[in-house]
């Protein structure tokens, strides 16, 4: 059988399922089913093979005690949901690692550690209608250990869930159902992502650093006017350094591509704001009296970078601590942009926040 014909098959056969489970809507919704993920032939995002599937790539191996959090909001009325944490394997039924399934109509909610078949695994302390606030959706999972789930709506616990797969597998989040937006995604590191701990991508090139002592984020999906990025962590006491760049992907992966850079040197006391556009430094206006100490408050650092476009300039407003820094101009598309790299004195990176 040819991998085209056993495609066309399994979908057929998914398809029957999904009708069976009455779970489908008038929105031509996939339900329960797996997305698969492919190249698309220009660029290597992941694309779901299911029109109204939304993916999201897990932008760091998952370990115990992260916790990341999806919200967003829901058509009115609601019809269904269905949350999915895969791999990526091609293989339909073992790609989903953990699903939710939330049927408004029935107001029922089924949680599964595959994909869900047969309505299994209905809960019953909590209903679909549990999971909104009003049009709203804020679902969370906590990394237990390697083969335990907590999943959480806002502040309240639903389930835990036994894997049959580790977390560290868990490459893509799918999101199905008549959802109007998914705005954000989140992630709490726990005990934190120490600087001397180097993650090698799972699908991706790694980018190529002089320093070895970096993190690597992926960005979880297209960038685009709006979207934002926020970091949040710590430095040691007495810090040289701390870089923060938007990396775009380029055929070599390097310095010659940064969509935008903060780079701060304590031990000199300065901020600088950079742009490299295929190895071309670009000159960014830096408002010299913002410091390299100013982005600190005490050891801490949370800095944002905004995505805007206007007069046919794609722009990052860049922010410390809630306070605005400066602007760069950048000679990038933001949906170029695929990696974050934190380098320098980096004690713990403890939460990460992209508003997509």
């Amino acid at each position: 059988m040819s991998c085209q014909t056993r495609y066309l098959e399994e979908q057929r056969s998914e398809l029957v399922i999904f009708i069976n489970r009455s779970i489908t809507t008038e929105n031509n919704e996939r339900g329960s089913g797996v997305p698969l993920t492919k190249m698309n032939g220009t660029s290597s995002w992941p694309e779901a093979q299911w029109p109204n599937t939304q993916l999201l790539t897990i932008s760091y191996e998952l370990k115990q005690n992260f916790t990341f959090t999806i919200s967003g909001s829901m058509m009115d009325p609601p019809k269904s949901l269905i949350v999915s944490l895969e791999t990526g394997a091609n293989d339909l039924d073992e790609n989903v690692v953990c699903q939710l399934a939330a049927k408004y109509y029935e107001n029922k909610l089924f949680i599964s550690n595959g994909k869900i078949q047969n309505e299994e695994g209905l809960n019953d302390t909590m209903t679909a209608g549990d999971l909104l606030d009003g049009s709203n959706f804020n679902i969370g999972f906590g990394c237990r250990d390697d083969y335990y789930m907590d999943i959480y709506t806002g502040s309240s616990f639903v389930q835990q869930l036994e894997l049959n797969n580790s977390i560290d597998t868990i490459r893509y989040i799918s999101v199905d159902g008549n959802v109007q937006s998914i705005d954000t995604l989140s992630y709490n590191f726990g005990d934190g992502l120490r600087g001397d701990l180097i993650y090698a991508l799972p699908e991706w090139p790694r980018p190529q650093w002089p320093n070895d002592n970096s993190i690597v984020f992926l960005i979880p999906r297209t960038l685009q006017t709006q979207s934002g990025i926020t970091i949040s962590g710590s430095v040691p006491s007495n810090p040289d350094s701390l870089t923060i760049s938007l990396v775009s992907e380029q055929s070599n992966t390097n310095y010659s591509n940064i969509a935008c850079q903060l780079d701060t040197r304590f031990n000199e006391n300065t901020l600088n704001l950079n742009t490299v556009v295929y190895g071309e430094l670009q000159d960014v206006k830096n408002d010299q009296s913002i410091t390299a100490n100013d982005i600190l408050s005490g050891s801490d650092f949370n800095i944002s970078f905004t995505c805007r476009s206007g007069n046919g300039e794609n722009v990052f407003d860049i922010s410390s601590n809630n306070s605005y820094i400066d602007q760069v101009p950048t000679g990038h598309d933001f949906s170029d942009i695929r990696y974050i790299v934190l380098e320098g004195n980096i004690d713990l990176v403890k939460t990460l926040e992209f508003h997509l």
